[in-house]
């Protein structure tokens, strides 16, 4: 018995997702929830919609105390948030007016998620865009759970109530760089009681570096991008030639074309100056007295080349 049992506990350690202790604490936001190096998350307090999804009653008071908080709204109801264990928040409704239809809940989601990040609702599951998408819905329909994924494969699920449609969109089509998550679930009047359950897990898959060993991002691909050491070898060779073979015209002691001003037949009558390039090569320099201006124009040498 004890042979059996030694070997099937270590299969169980070894495949078994590591819990992360996550920290839930109701504030004045809502659930605060501390997910170590996934961040911090602030679940929104539940709304009281109507049947057309809009706010019938204002929340109006919040006292939170520990691990409880107390919800006070228009028209006299109450809702009592309690945090239990394993991540469990439970919600228990009370004088919920006639018009209530809906009970929906909120939460932002940082856009550094675009990094690498991954989303999964129901059987759908994708990265978050690093751009702004043509479709800012990312995803609309019901799911027991939303999960998201960072690139080092650590996760947080939230796992909603039975019937409850999921919402997960890219505000930056509005010009706020932020994902929004939203959950909405239709009201019972007998139902009372409701509850959310929130977990972070670390996945134990090895996290996916956004750099490769070149510094450059894993995530994009572009013409000049190296993906050997022998493209970096060529890629010196080819600087190295370049530089080799330039060649530069010659500068006097100030950083000046020796010879432009006799060449050009510049005068300098005045007191102060100023120059600005015209293009081609060319620089403009003017002279100025209190009684008249002097103009010229010095370019590069023809023979300034790159064999």
């Amino acid at each position: 018995m004890r042979r059996f049992f030694v070997p099937l506990l270590l299969a169980f350690l070894l495949t078994s997702r590591p819990l992360i202790a996550e920290t839930l604490k109701p504030t004045d936001d809502g659930i605060e929830i501390e997910a170590g190096s996934l961040g911090k998350f602030t679940l929104g307090y539940p709304q009281l919609l109507d049947a057309g999804h809009k706010a019938a009653h204002k929340l109006l008071g919040k006292t939170p105390a520990g691990k409880s908080a107390t919800l006070t709204y228009e028209g006299g109801a109450q809702i009592d948030v309690t945090i239990g264990d394993s991540g469990k928040v439970n919600y228990k409704i009370g004088n919920a007016p006639e018009d209530v239809k809906v009970i929906g809940w909120e939460m932002h989601i940082p856009i550094a998620f675009n990094q690498g990040g991954k989303w999964k609702l129901g059987d759908k599951e994708a990265e978050f865009p690093k751009e702004k998408p043509a479709n800012p819905h990312l995803y609309q329909g019901h799911a027991p759970a939303l999960h998201l994924i960072d690139y080092e494969g650590k996760s947080l699920e939230i796992q909603v109530p039975e019937n409850t449609f999921l919402e997960l969109t890219d505000n930056r089509e509005w010009n706020w760089s932020i994902f929004h998550f939203r959950a909405t679930k239709p009201f019972d009047p007998h139902q009372k009681e409701l509850a959310l359950t929130i977990h972070v897990a670390a996945d134990g898959a090895k996290a996916q570096p956004l750099v490769d060993k070149f510094g450059q991002s894993t995530r994009e691909d572009w013409p000049e991008k190296v993906h050997s050491l022998d493209e970096l070898q060529a890629d010196l060779a080819s600087e190295r030639s370049y530089y080799a073979n330039l060649k530069p015209p010659e500068f006097d002691a100030y950083g000046g074309l020796p010879g432009t001003v006799k060449s050009s037949a510049c005068k300098r009558p005045g007191f102060s100056m100023w120059r600005r390039r015209t293009g081609g090569g060319c620089w403009q320099t003017r002279w100025e007295t209190p009684f008249s201006t002097s103009d010229c124009a010095v370019c590069a040498p023809a023979k300034t080349t790159h064999s």
